[in-house]
């Protein structure tokens, strides 16, 4: 199915599990359902993921006691402002980014499949599905560090001020007053939109927030209310058996209030790992390789997800984090299973975990830079470039669509226009976190103002 750029402008910012959960993946529609009587062979082989993961998280946990980590809920919280940290943040956010960009021509929105990518939507997809195993996850892992450590008035005061409150403000204020104006630049739609946010907030049971921001306050509130209780081994298992159990249930795909709760459940093992991961120590310890063998790993990564995985599994044989195991691109999969395979179906998201993470965090400690680069801001500042990028990706359509540009067949000039938007997507991320973008929108989404209601004012 096509997803059309009205529903793309209706569904706001970084739609992606939105519209995975709404309209099936190229060929999906056509398959017919044939339940099987047997587990099958990708059941099998996660099971082998699963049981490598699960020694591993075992030997890790008795590496990390010889570290010194600490017990109880009073986990590190040495890594608050570094530069590792940072940048593994807006690297992240560039991979967003681009794959969003990489999703708008798969689902339809984007032209540039008849363009200078016509007949490369087999490659898109592969590049997408390939991204995908390590883009949510990197960023999943890097919530779960920075939300570790023992729950204080301060951190709730942050957690309510600087998260809670700006995902209200875009989504109730920010969204239904400026958004339309932002892809259209036509001030005439703004009374219109100033008419949406009254509605908007006498319907508060529509509203939808961006998976991962209304992902992200479910995991750091679940923290203080559960997690941080409890011995961090305990707790790390814990998250763990939520996601995949709630995997099964159907309720957790709704589309108003909630409607990021399977996607909270979904990703919640990366989350779960960041959490306990003792990452100051580990920086410490893991001596950063010279740059060949960084370049080296980087394409070993790239190679691990884009071919040896594909070919190790069928088509859309690994759930998907967006949602519960019935949505998204692999629903039609798990219909087809028998139900055997499905009530082990489980253990797919558990071995998915381990094929996931072990790229994940090669890419953090074995790629990425430890020091100040030019770029470490913005991993500060990444909310902005989260909610806003999709208006600027709009615009981009707009631009190329009316330019005379040739059609290109060529896989070889394919790869060269992916190349080419590399650049494009550093610039946005570049943009959208500057100063001077921020400003715009301080009032929303860094709301010192709101230090006035606190005992104790505090500013980001």
């Amino acid at each position: 199915a096509q997803v059309t750029v009205e529903q793309l402008r209706d569904c706001g910012a970084n739609p992606t599990a939105h519209f995975l959960y709404q309209f099936n993946m190229p060929g999906l529609a056509a398959e017919p359902v044939v339940p099987s009587s047997t587990v099958t062979s990708d059941t099998w082989l996660c099971m082998l993921f699963a049981v490598i993961g699960v020694s591993g998280a075992i030997f890790a946990n008795g590496q990390w006691k010889k570290l010194g980590a600490a017990e109880g809920s009073s986990l590190s919280r040495d890594v608050d402002r570094s530069a590792l940290l940072d940048n593994t943040k807006w690297f992240a956010q560039f991979l967003v980014i681009f794959n969003h960009f990489m999703f708008r021509n798969v689902s339809g929105v984007s032209l540039d499949t008849k363009t200078w990518l016509s007949g490369g939507e087999d490659f898109l997809y592969a590049m997408y599905s390939a991204e995908e195993l390590v883009v949510n996850p990197l960023f999943c892992f890097v919530s779960g560090v920075v939300s570790q450590g023992a729950p204080s008035q301060r951190r709730l005061q942050r957690f309510a001020q600087y998260l809670v409150l700006p995902a209200l403000m875009f989504v109730m204020v920010v969204r239904p007053l400026l958004w339309q104006f932002l892809i259209t630049l036509d001030p005439t739609t703004l009374p219109t939109g100033f008419s949406t946010m009254i509605d908007q907030l006498s319907h508060l049971d529509t509203v939808t927030i961006p998976w991962y921001l209304e992902a992200l306050i479910v995991w750091r509130a679940s923290v203080y209310v559960i997690w941080a209780q409890l011995h961090p081994s305990v707790a790390f298992v814990g998250m763990i058996a939520v996601s995949c159990m709630a995997g099964y249930s159907t309720q957790l795909n709704l589309d108003h209030w909630g409607s990021g709760l399977g996607s909270a459940t979904g990703y919640l093992p990366y989350f779960a790992l960041g959490y306990v991961f003792p990452f100051g120590k580990v920086t410490q310890l893991v001596e950063k390789p010279s740059a060949p063998v960084s370049a080296l790993i980087a394409v070993s990564i790239f190679c691990w997800a884009f071919w040896i995985v594909p070919s190790m599994f069928s088509e859309h044989a690994l759930p998907d984090g967006h949602g519960t195991y019935d949505c998204c691109s692999t629903g039609a999969v798990f219909a087809k299973l028998s139900d055997l395979d499905r009530s082990l179906y489980w253990i797919r998201r558990l071995g998915r975990m381990t094929i996931d993470v072990v790229p994940t965090l090669l890419l953090v400690f074995m790629v990425l830079p430890r020091s100040e680069t030019p770029l470490t801001y913005m991993g500060s500042h990444t909310l902005y470039s989260y909610l806003f990028h999709s208006a600027v990706h709009h615009w981009r359509d707009v631009i190329t669509q009316s330019l005379p540009i040739p059609v290109f067949t060529s896989p070889i000039v394919h790869v060269a226009v992916l190349i080419l938007h590399v650049p494009y997507c550093l610039g946005v991320l570049t943009a959208l976190t500057s100063s001077y973008f921020r400003n715009l929108f301080r009032w929303a989404l860094t709301p010192d103002w709101a230090s006035i209601f606190f005992e104790e004012p505090i500013k980001k």
